[in-house]
């Protein structure tokens, strides 16, 4: 099947990405016949191997009536920087990773690093603006405790929203009597290190919790299992809600 695929995509794969993008474009004005090769170049370059490259290259260049060796250079610059974004993007995860490790308040965190992140802006920011704690921002997003992939996070998560929703509602003295002192230094830092920052609109909220919900459902693929079933069912169950 996988031999077959790439048959597919080598025969007519390219030719249909090469016939859409030629579409868009009048390749007999200088302008645009650029803007052609710079994405045709980009797709070229998400090939993996220097044959397929080679061989879709020759194609661009027949139909741009431009040289090869120019769309050549382009590609290897498109890979050189894909390259340094991948080593910079390896690079710090790893340091998230050493930072967090040895842990004890949240030892998920060296384990988890993209969610880890992602769950700090989301807690500090329902911890700093009680719009965001809010049951309406929470269901429109379909964001629940399900989501975090670290238990101190979650734990805390469980509480913001318990204590929003009693009939006393939310303070940081009542959080704190559900932690140790440690732990309840942790929030107050989560919350002190969101409230430095400027930018704290709803679109940055919302940008952390895809983050998260993304990074989630990559884990729980990659896991297996009732966890991924369950995410699944959220998911399905939130779309149905939003839709009716």
């Amino acid at each position: 099947n996988a031999f077959k695929a790439l048959l597919s995509e080598s025969r007519t794969g390219f030719e249909y990405k090469l016939s859409n993008v030629l579409s868009k474009y009048d390749v007999n004005v200088p302008e645009e016949k650029i803007r052609a090769s710079q994405e045709l170049t980009e797709i070229v370059a998400g090939y993996y191997t220097p044959t397929e490259r080679e061989i879709y290259l020759s194609r661009v260049a027949e139909r741009l009536s431009l040289p090869i060796d120019v769309l050549r250079n382009n590609v290897e610059i498109i890979l050189r920087k894909r390259m340094k974004a991948k080593k910079e993007k390896e690079t710090r995860v790893a340091y998230e990773t050493i930072r967090n490790f040895g842990d004890t308040i949240n030892p998920d965190a060296a384990k988890y690093v993209q969610a880890n992140a992602a769950e700090e802006l989301i807690l500090g920011m329902m911890l700093l603006y009680p719009e965001f704690r809010s049951s309406s921002v929470r269901s429109s997003l379909s964001l629940s405790a399900e989501d975090f992939r670290t238990a101190f996070h979650r734990r805390v998560f469980e509480a913001i929203v318990a204590l929003d929703d009693s009939e006393g509602g939310f303070s940081f003295a009542a959080l704190g009597e559900q932690f140790t002192s440690e732990e309840t230094g942790r929030i107050v830092r989560l919350e002190q290190k969101r409230r430095e920052l400027t930018n704290n609109d709803i679109s940055v909220f919302r940008s952390g919790v895809e983050r998260l919900q993304q990074e989630s459902q990559r884990i729980a693929d990659e896991e297996g299992g009732d966890f991924a079933a369950s995410i699944r069912r959220k998911r399905e169950e939130a779309a149905k809600k939003r839709n009716s």
